[in-house]
């Protein structure tokens, strides 16, 4: 089974989700398709969202420039030396700033989405969304950021 859509006629997406993959940290920052994809629809998007090493391609196209951000845990180093324009946090399992939501991925995938779920359709969906999956959500008990909003 194939993908629905290609780069080039993929339609507009109101969020886009940047998972992990073999390549996030090496050949996909040197794949200029895929950047500029990402950079179109990064433009236009309401949210985008990273799991893991999928923060490697977003800070390819500078979007995460003058931001805050995390990743894999075992990669947050590598992150911060790679694209030093970026405010990596250690000690976070996600960060919001602005339209960008970036997560160390793993198991722990379902808090930003919770998150956004809590964003988009309120508090008590989010809450039911997490008891059906049996997955505890309490945003006081995981180690986050949500950046004040800035003047840019």
């Amino acid at each position: 089974m194939g993908a629905d859509y290609s780069f080039a006629d993929c339609p507009e997406l109101d969020i886009v989700v940047i998972p992990s993959s073999e390549g996030s940290k090496d050949a996909d920052l040197g794949n200029e398709v895929f950047l500029s994809f990402l950079r179109a629809r990064i433009d236009r998007a309401q949210w985008v969202v990273t799991l893991c090493d999928g923060a490697f391609p977003l800070a390819a196209t500078g979007s995460l420039d003058g931001r805050v951000a995390t990743t894999f845990p075992g990669d947050r180093d590598l992150l911060a030396e790679t694209f030093s324009r970026v405010d990596v946090r250690h000690d976070l399992r996600f960060v919001v700033d602005g339209k960008f939501i970036t997560s160390t991925g793993g198991a722990p995938s379902f808090e930003p989405a919770f998150y956004l779920v809590d964003r988009l359709f309120g508090r008590e969906h989010a809450l039911r969304t997490a008891q059906g999956l049996v997955f505890p959500w309490s945003t006081a008990e995981i180690p986050h950021l949500v950046v004040p909003p800035r003047s840019r």
